[in-house]
Parts: structure tokens; C-alpha cells; sequence
């Protein structure tokens, strides 16, 4: 059977969409500082410039991993979103948990995207 070329893990860090194996020391830390806001439930088709934008209301967010599945390389409809400091993660919890933060898909029907705490899991 033919095998699919794994992603290098020498990639930039601020792939667009990354596989859970690409994420960088940098990112544990700031996991355990409360900056990683997990963010799941937005449509597939979403660009990471759009949930950037977004999730740009909070605070600035250094950087944002969307999730892909290895085998096939299709989005998994989640990521993480690392803020500059707690307090705008804390603000990003709050207003997803809302639902004030939502992205249309090519159907125009509008997901609120979801958010909570980064843990375990990819760190």
C-alpha cells in the first residue's frame, strides 16, 4: 500500500495547520502559563486568517495551529490559539464559552466556535 510523506518536523511553527507532532517546547510553556486557548466546533472550510481575525478581538494571538488529520491532510475542526498573556486567553474563554465569536461557512449558516482550556492531550 502506499504510504502518504510524513510532515517534516522541521516545519515553521506557525504552520497554518500543523499535526499534533509538530508543536514546539514554546508552546508547553506557554500551555502552563494559561496562554493556550483550545479551540474546536468552527466549519472545516475555515481559513486560519479568519479564526486569527477572530479571535484578534481578544488579544494578540502569537500563534494558531489548526489541526489535520495525517492521513488524509483534512482539517479535524480544531486547534490551539497561544495569546500574548493569560488575561486575553481568560477573555478569549469567556467570550467563545459565549458564543460571540462565530465563523460562516460556504453555505452560510454561522458556527460558534468553542473554546476551552489547552490541556494534556498534544503537550
Amino acid at each position: 500500500p502506499f504510504l502518504a510523506p510524513q510532515p517534516s518536523m522541521d516545519a515553521a511553527p506557525d504552520t497554518a495547520r500543523t499535526t499534533p507532532a509538530a508543536h514546539a517546547d514554546g508552546d508547553r510553556s506557554a500551555a502552563r502559563e494559561g496562554r493556550v486557548v483550545l479551540i474546536h466546533k468552527y466549519p472545516w472550510e475555515a481559513t486560519q486568517e479568519e479564526l486569527r481575525e477572530a479571535l484578534g478581538r481578544y488579544g494578540v494571538v502569537q500563534t494558531l495551529r489548526l489541526v489535520e488529520a495525517q492521513d488524509t491532510g483534512r482539517p479535524r475542526c480544531f486547534g490551539f490559539a497561544t495569546f500574548s498573556s493569560k488575561a486575553q486567553a481568560e477573555a478569549a474563554i469567556t467570550g467563545l464559552g459565549a458564543g460571540e465569536v462565530k465563523i460562516m461557512d460556504r453555505r452560510g449558516v454561522e458556527w460558534p466556535v468553542q473554546g476551552d482550556w489547552a490541556r494534556g492531550g498534544f503537550w
